[in-house]
């Protein structure tokens, strides 16, 4: 790479990144790891991305630099801290949080205070108050008025969860739940593990007894009846659906997942009046998942230029704006479609002598196929 690769290839990374073009800064870091930059170049580079709010990017430049080193994250000796300076630890924090993985947050927090005393430096930001802020997130998303006693071993076990280590994780919740079973978050990422590994009748299994002990349990009723829907036990899960329907939960998180559900189980009007509420709170704030999950629910509702404008909202992000984009182009592509078969179906449409007949006008909206709630979109978005 010449005699000062890194200055040349941070410098044309922070240039693409300046000029808006993220695919040819991601294209310039996988050649600086590739052609094995310094760790410190590494670590600009990634802390460039994170500035940006490309979390992938520099997730991947961090964990290529742990790799590269026969290391992985979380490390699994305390010696190994000395792996990377406290700036790395710290920029893995940040992206963790992103991502909802405040125990991985946490952990590399530590990890960056015991290295700073080799490789100091001034975090952007108020210290205290973000550790505030990641303990606070781990009460309300893990630990759920969980007894002090049994914290450590939920912790450990969503550890391993969020690392997607997903058969240590089933045995460390089940463990737990031998000893507590009144452990309300260890019954749902239970029966997440075995859903990611296709466990299908130990994941209804352990549905039906969860349920059995927690019956009014929202999200534990949404998961149940999404998975009910993909095993095509349709009708019980329409059972589900009507429960749902009725049910208005205070967290906010809780009422996202509530309106994904329905949209999937196809009450998709209840999942727009859901998901548009929490668009209205906070507006230039909302988390992308429910721009693009409102907008399929605005389209299946015959809300075509309202699901444009929400696909428009989200190409413009940061985070998620490939999937506003995606959207975009499959919806040009159908309507482009749509015309070209119009011609066809309005003839077939007409009445005696060539006259639209009644239907004609109804045409455009009846034909419109219906959008899945599938993430990320790929090329079958479109239902049959």
């Amino acid at each position: 790479m010449g005699e000062r690769p890194a200055p040349d290839a941070l410098r044309a990374i922070r240039q693409a990144l300046l000029a808006g073009d993220a695919p040819a800064a991601a294209g310039l870091a996988e050649a600086l790891l590739e052609d094995a930059g310094t760790l410190d170049a590494l670590v600009e580079a990634a802390a460039l991305f994170t500035e940006y709010g490309l979390h992938d990017a520099s997730l991947r430049l961090i964990l290529g630099a742990l790799g590269r080193q026969g290391l992985t994250f979380p490390p699994p000796y305390a010696a190994s801290i000395r792996a990377l300076p406290a700036r790395a630890y710290y920029l893995l924090a940040q992206n963790f949080v992103n991502y909802g993985d405040f125990l991985h947050a946490r952990l590399a927090l530590d990890r960056m205070e015991a290295a700073l005393s080799r490789s100091p430096f001034e975090p952007d930001g108020d210290l205290q108050g973000f550790r505030a802020y990641l303990e606070s997130e781990i009460r309300r998303t893990i630990h759920e008025n969980t007894p002090r006693e049994h914290i450590p071993a939920l912790e450990r076990a969503v550890l391993h969860y969020e690392a997607e280590r997903y058969l240590q994780a089933a045995a460390a919740f089940r463990a737990l739940l031998e000893s507590a079973p009144d452990v309300r978050p260890a019954w749902r990422r239970l029966v997440q593990c075995y859903r990611r590994l296709d466990f299908v009748e130990s994941a209804e299994a352990t549905f039906q007894e969860a349920l059995q002990r927690f019956p009014d349990d929202v999200e534990l009723m949404a998961d149940y009846a999404i998975f009910l829907h993909e095993q095509g036990r349709r009708r019980e899960a329409r059972r589900f659906a009507r429960r749902l329907r009725t049910i208005l939960p205070l967290s906010l998180d809780v009422r996202y997942r509530l309106g994904l559900a329905l949209g999937i189980l196809g009450e998709d009007d209840r999942a727009y009046a859901l998901l548009h509420g929490l668009f209205r709170r906070a507006p230039d704030e909302v988390h992308p998942g429910v721009l693009h999950y409102l907008a399929v629910a605005a389209y299946n509702t015959g809300r075509w230029e309202e699901a444009r404008r929400f696909w428009r909202l989200l190409a413009g992000r940061t985070e998620g704006g490939w999937v506003g984009a995606a959207m975009l182009r499959y919806l040009d592509r159908a309507e482009r479609r749509a015309r070209k078969a119009a011609p066809a179906r309005q003839g077939a449409l007409s009445g005696p002598g060539g006259s639209p007949g009644a239907e004609a006008s109804k045409a455009p909206g009846r034909h419109r196929k219906r959008l899945s709630y599938r993430y990320p979109p790929d090329e079958a978005v479109f239902e049959r």
